[in-house]
C-alpha cells in the first residue's frame, strides 16, 4: 500500500481473492466438451478421469457431446468408488449429423458443493446410506 492509503495495482493482485460460485460435477464435464469440440482439431483426443459410486446398482451413462466420439471406456474400481478414464475423439465437421446445439443442461439446484455434486458429498461421507 502506498503511502497515501491507496492500494497499487501490485497490492490488488496479491489480495485478490476470485468469486466462488456453485458449479456441479455435470455442469463441468459438459464445459469441458463443449470446449474440447471447439478446440480440438479433427481426429484429436481427449481423455479425461471421471468419478463414480458404485456402492449402488444405478448405471451412469457416459457424458456425450454431438461433436465428439467415445472411443474408450475404462473402469478402475476401488471400494465404494471407481473412476472411468473416457477418451473422445473429435468428429470433422463434415461427418456431424446433428448440426444443432446439443439441450440445454438442467441447472443444478444449490449453494454449496454437495448440494451440486452427489458423488463428492457421498465420497466425503464414506458412502454411508
Amino acid at each position: 500500500m502506498s503511502g497515501s492509503g491507496q492500494f497499487s495495482d501490485e497490492d490488488r493482485q496479491d489480495k485478490y481473492i476470485p468469486p466462488k460460485k456453485p458449479y456441479s460435477l455435470e455442469a463441468m464435464l459438459d464445459d469441458i466438451l463443449d470446449f474440447a469440440a471447439s478446440t480440438l482439431i479433427d481426429h484429436a483426443r481427449l481423455s479425461l478421469w471421471m468419478p463414480t459410486a458404485n456402492d449402488e446398482a444405478i448405471e451412469l451413462g457416459v457424458p456425450i457431446h454431438h461433436c465428439l466420439d467415445v472411443i474408450s471406456v475404462c473402469v478402475q474400481p476401488f471400494n465404494k468408488w471407481s473412476r472411468r478414464l473416457l477418451t473422445y475423439q473429435r468428429i470433422p465437421d463434415h461427418e456431424i449429423k446433428d448440426r444443432s446445439r446439443p439441450k440445454s443442461r438442467t441447472v443444478a439446484e444449490g449453494s454449496k458443493a454437495d448440494d451440486l455434486n452427489a458423488f463428492r458429498k457421498r465420497y466425503f461421507q464414506g458412502f454411508k446410506t
